[in-house]
């Protein structure tokens, strides 16, 4: 991680990764995007859920758009 990466609340960055996610085509009926944490005293977070549902291309595609607007900067790890 990079000295200009940051340390959020929960819901920050669960409000970040929504409006991250909404801009992909087809995405834009997202409600929530929950994340939890990676393991224990990291202080990472990861994307667990996206409320509704998304298909699988769409949640790969929404999980690419968090990690390159949101992950780059915050202690967000992309992948589960």
């Amino acid at each position: 991680m990079t000295d200009q990466m940051t340390r959020e609340s929960r819901e920050w960055l669960e409000a970040e990764c929504l409006r991250s996610a909404k801009k992909v085509p087809g995405c834009e009926h997202l409600t929530q995007v929950r994340i939890r944490r990676s393991e224990k005293g990291t202080g990472n977070w990861r994307v667990d859920k996206f409320i509704p549902n998304l298909p699988p291309n769409l949640k790969t595609a929404a999980r690419s758009a968090i990690v390159r607007e949101v992950a780059s900067k915050h202690w967000l790890m992309g992948e589960r």
